[in-house]
């Protein structure tokens, strides 16, 4: 696998639909990896308006603990907060918990990342993901009312 290609989010929709095409089973499993706060959830929800705008079915769970299977669904995205985006354990724990879940991988793995947050390691995300997707106006969250 060669570096990734990195994107700003609003281009993400198009390059995950680019990259995966010619895939033929379905649906195509994307893991979605993140530092609290970088936008994952945001991603995600942006990927299923723009997906659907293209007659693309998305599910999605936040992580793997709630993984529903839906076999009408084309793209199935599973979040995963990260303390540490680029350490290679993230993704083959990933990885191999959904093999044994549903007898494979993931197709894609993407990080998001808001570089404006976090000194992150954009040289081994590159080398680590398949897509590195940039969300430099992300917030962090504030807690919610009890």
């Amino acid at each position: 696998m060669g570096l990734a290609e990195v994107v700003r989010i609003e281009e993400a929709t198009d390059k995950i639909l680019e990259l995966t095409r010619d895939k033929v089973h379905k649906p195509v499993m994307v893991g979605v990896y993140g530092v609290p706060n970088h936008g994952k959830t945001y991603f995600t929800l942006q990927f299923m308006r723009e997906a659907e705008t293209k007659g693309k079915l998305v599910a999605y769970s936040n992580g793997p603990e709630d993984l529903r299977f839906f076999s009408r669904a084309n793209y199935y995205l599973v979040n995963f907060p990260l303390s540490n985006p680029t350490s290679i354990f993230n993704l083959t724990s990933a990885t191999r918990q959904l093999k044994g879940q549903i007898g494979r991988g993931y197709d894609l793995h993407i990080a998001v990342v808001n570089p404006r947050m976090h000194n992150i390691d954009m040289d081994a995300c590159k080398a680590l993901y398949d897509l590195v997707v940039l969300n430099p106006d992300s917030k962090v969250k504030l807690p919610r009312p009890l």
